[in-house]
């Protein structure tokens, strides 16, 4: 009887204790469920960019055929005097050319097939030197004020000796000796050597784009144009060497005469340079110019794959800046491009 008692109270109660545990449960908060994160990544900062440099060849430039001239506007004319319309061409000439120069850029892959590149390099650094003669030589021993060359003073200095000899009114032999000297003076030129030298030299930044057309066996080839400013430098100076002559002209002995006398007379002659009598060293004339002007490239060669982010361009570039009279280049490159990724 008790038994059936007890197992009725259970089943009396058992509803009361589900409520009171879901009451309990209600005081705790709500499971949180924290999904996976996702694997990190890491960005390359390089990617699609990359470094190159180059060494260059720039086609033969040569000055051999054109004569360096110095005409009269250019000249110092209180140190050197040129004829009006007489410019003197330099006879003797070198060169001194440098062909290989080199470039250094960066670029960046647009896609598998276009590329943008900058680039920052030197074109050439030549040095050209002549020399020559201005006026004739000696000339001024004939026609002083004729001559063209350095400009100084001529002078001539005649001295007559003369010498009386006879017997005094005791028969024995006198002498007597007059020295009479004449000078003359006047402004001449004597010719003298110049020297002309001319340093030249060009940079030039552009920006080009380039089509690579596909890889065959590790063979990249591409073409492309670009452009940029070209900047170019040029420095001359002319200078006049002087050099101070002497001449001595000892006459023949003349007489006796009728009254025993006997002359000699001697020319001295002398060129005097301005500023420093026996030599000098002018400088004529300098120029000095610098510019800068747009030039355009086209471009084209080869790139072979020498390892995953290395590889080697052959490639030939023609250079033209339309405002520069001559300025037309080939130049060939030989560079390794590096891929930062």
């Amino acid at each position: 009887m008790k038994q059936n008692i007890c197992i009725a109270l259970a089943l009396a109660t058992a509803p009361l204790a589900l409520l009171t545990a879901a009451a309990s449960a209600a005081d705790y908060d709500p499971p949180i469920f924290v999904e996976e994160a996702p694997e990190y990544v890491p960005v390359e900062i390089g990617s699609g960019w990359y470094i190159r440099g180059d060494v260059t060849y720039t086609s033969d430039r040569s000055y051999k055929d054109t004569s360096a001239r110095l005409t009269p506007g250019l000249s110092n004319v209180a140190l050197l005097t040129l004829e009006p319309g007489t410019p003197f061409s330099l006879f003797s000439f070198s060169e001194k050319q440098q062909p290989i120069s080199g470039s250094v850029g960066a670029g960046y892959h647009v896609n598998d097939y276009l590329r943008l590149e900058a680039n920052l390099g030197i074109l050439y650094a030549d040095k050209y030197s002549g020399s020559g003669f201005v006026g004739r030589e000696n000339s001024y021993f004939q026609n002083p004020a004729a001559s063209l060359g350095c400009n100084g003073t001529y002078s001539k200095t005649e001295t007559t000796e003369t010498t009386t000899r006879g017997l005094d009114d005791n028969g024995d032999p006198t002498e007597t000796t007059s020295t009479s000297v004449t000078t003359d003076e006047s402004r001449a030129r004597e010719g003298c050597n110049a020297s002309a030298t001319l340093r030249d030299s060009a940079w030039n930044g552009t920006v080009n784009a380039y089509v690579d057309l596909g890889t065959y066996a590790g063979f990249t080839p591409y073409v492309g144009v670009g452009g940029g400013i070209l900047y170019t430098r040029s420095k001359a100076s002319v200078t006049a060497e002087c050099k101070g002559k002497k001449r001595t002209n000892k006459g023949p002995m003349t007489g006796p005469d009728a009254n025993g006398t006997t002359s000699q007379t001697t020319i001295d002659e002398a060129f005097l340079c301005d500023g420093s009598p026996d030599s000098a060293t002018y400088n004529v004339a300098s120029y000095r110019k610098s510019d800068f002007d747009f030039l355009y490239t086209l471009n084209a060669g080869v790139a072979y794959q020498v390892s995953d982010n290395t590889k080697i361009d052959l490639g030939y570039q023609y250079i033209d800046a339309p405002d520069v009279k001559g300025f037309k280049y080939h130049q060939f490159k030989v560079g390794l491009r590096y891929d930062l990724w």
